[in-house]
C-alpha cells in the first residue's frame, strides 16, 4: 500500500473542504494509504508573486518543515508521496521555491539545511493529476449511459511552470468522461492572485473572454485543477447570473468513480449552479 501525505492548498482548506475529502476518498480507492501533515500553512506564491519575498521566505520554511516532517519511508519501506490540490501551488514548490532559496541564501540567518529540505519535498511532490496517470485504477462503478462532457481549463502555472497540460485530459478520458477543448485553451482566466486586485477591468475582461471559449463548448461542466482560476471564473459566473457547475478534478473523479456523471448529479456536485437572485 502506497503511503501519501495530501497537500491540501489554502484555497481548499479555507472555501472547498468538501474537494480535500473527495481528493481522500479517490486516491484510497487506487489503494493509497493518505495522511495529512499538520502545520500545512500558504505556499507563499501570492507574495512571492506580489514581491514580498521575505513573507514569501517564511511561509515557505513553514510549509517545507510541515512537509517534511514525517518519516519519510511508508509502513512497507516505500518512500512516501505527498500530493497538492493545486496545479499552481505545486509549481511554485518544486520550480519557484529554488529561486527563492537563492535570495534566502544572501539573508541573515540563512542555513543550508532548507536546500536539503527542499529537494526532499520536491522530489517526492505530485499535483493530483499526475498522482493519478501513475496509479492503479479504481474499482469499476456503473457508469451513465450518457456520455459526460466537461470542458478542461487548465491553469497558467499548471500548464507553463509545472509543464502538466495533458494530464488532467488523460485522467478524465481514462475515466470514459469526454473533455472539450475550448479556443484559446491556453489564456489566462485573468486571476493572477493579486493581478485580480491590482487590475480589476483587465481581469474581468480576461475571466469574461474565457467564460464565453469554455461555454461555448456546450459541456455540462467546468474542471480545473486550481481552484483560484475556479473562485476567479465561479465569481464572475455568480455576478453576471449564470448557472454552471464547477468541480476541480477530485470532485469529477470522485462521482466517476461512484459512477455519478448525470447532469443532474453534477449540478448538485459543483459549485455556481444556481441563479443569483
Amino acid at each position: 500500500m502506497e503511503r501519501v501525505d495530501l497537500f491540501v492548498s489554502c484555497l481548499v482548506d479555507l472555501f472547498e473542504p468538501e474537494t480535500g475529502r473527495a481528493a481522500v476518498a479517490v486516491m484510497e480507492r487506487r489503494g493509497a494509504q493518505v495522511g495529512f501533515p499538520s502545520g500545512q500553512t500558504c505556499c507563499g506564491q501570492f507574495a512571492y508573486n506580489a514581491g514580498h519575498w521575505p513573507e514569501a521566505w517564511a511561509m515557505a520554511k513553514a510549509l517545507l518543515a510541515a512537509l517534511d516532517a514525517p518519516p519519510t519511508p511508508g509502513p512497507d519501506g516505500q518512500e512516501r508521496a505527498t500530493v497538492g490540490l493545486s496545479g499552481s501551488c505545486v509549481a511554485m514548490v518544486r520550480e519557484e521555491y529554488p529561486k527563492l532559496l537563492d535570495w534566502a541564501a544572501g539573508q541573515p540567518g540563512w542555513d543550508t539545511s532548507w536546500r536539503v529540505r527542499h529537494a526532499r519535498v520536491a522530489g517526492r511532490l505530485w499535483e493530483l493529476s499526475q498522482w493519478l496517470n501513475r496509479a492503479a485504477p479504481a474499482p469499476s462503478a456503473h457508469q451513465d449511459t450518457r456520455p459526460t462532457r466537461v470542458v478542461l481549463h487548465t491553469g497558467c502555472h499548471m500548464r507553463r511552470v509545472l509543464a502538466a497540460g495533458g494530464d488532467a485530459a488523460a485522467v478524465l478520458e481514462g475515466l470514459g468522461v469526454s473533455v472539450a477543448t475550448p479556443e484559446d485553451e491556453d489564456q489566462c482566466c485573468g486571476f493572477g492572485g493579486t493581478y485580480a486586485m491590482n487590475e480589476p477591468k483587465i481581469s474581468t475582461a480576461l475571466a469574461d473572454d474565457k467564460l464565453r471559449a469554455l461555454r461555448a463548448t456546450q459541456a455540462d461542466a467546468m474542471v480545473s485543477c486550481d481552484w483560484g482560476c475556479l473562485l476567479h471564473l465561479g465569481g464572475r459566473l455568480s455576478r453576471t447570473g449564470v448557472a454552471w457547475s464547477v468541480l476541480h478534478l477530485a470532485q469529477l473523479v470522485d462521482l466517476a468513480d461512484r459512477g455519478e456523471l448525470a447532469p443532474a448529479q453534477l449540478a448538485r456536485a459543483g459549485r455556481f449552479v444556481r441563479e443569483v437572485p
